[in-house]
């Protein structure tokens, strides 16, 4: 009977020594986030609470404060150019929007940056990045024209603004 008491006692102390051991490991796993990531999550909750502009302004921050942007900030700006166009962000050097420049979107951003620092060549390359089922597609065939205008290229001009009408046309 003594055995036996003594036998619990001695079970019951090691599960406790070992609950103990395994709190202390899930104290010791605390995940630690870095700034830019919290200032990305705050974007995404702005951007989720319908306030497209305050997430722009955190989204500037996250990208002038990180050298590689992720994939998701990328998706993040381009959903909030749809509401917000262009003007939140032309405050961004080009060089850092040229190296984001993975979606249709930010194209067209770049294009216009690109345009408004006089540098039509670069210009030219992002516009034409712009796909169709971008809401920018129109506006980058006009601006298109009207670079091919400026260098003489009548026929492309012709061509651009036909584009330009045909998408337009089609979205009404």
């Amino acid at each position: 009977m003594i055995f036996r008491l003594l036998r619990y006692i001695l079970l019951f102390s090691l599960m406790i020594s070992f609950a103990e051991a395994r709190t202390s490991k899930r104290k010791k796993r605390v995940r630690r986030v870095s700034p830019e990531l919290r200032i990305l999550a705050q974007a995404k909750n702005s951007y989720r609470g319908k306030k497209p502009f305050i997430a722009s302004s955190f989204l500037k921050v996250y990208l002038m404060k990180t050298s590689r942007p992720s994939t998701t900030s990328i998706r993040l700006m381009a959903k909030i150019l749809e509401k917000t166009n262009i003007y939140p962000f032309l405050d961004l050097p080009l060089d850092k929007i040229k190296s984001i420049a993975k979606h249709s979107n930010i194209n067209y951003l770049a294009g216009k940056k690109a345009f408004f620092l006089k540098k039509d060549d670069l210009a030219i390359q992002f516009f034409k990045k712009v796909s169709k089922s971008s809401p920018f597609y129109p506006q980058s065939r006009m601006h298109l024209a009207s670079l091919s205008e400026i260098n003489g290229l009548y026929k492309l001009t012709k061509k651009y603004i036909k584009e330009c009408i045909e998408s337009t046309s089609r979205s009404y």
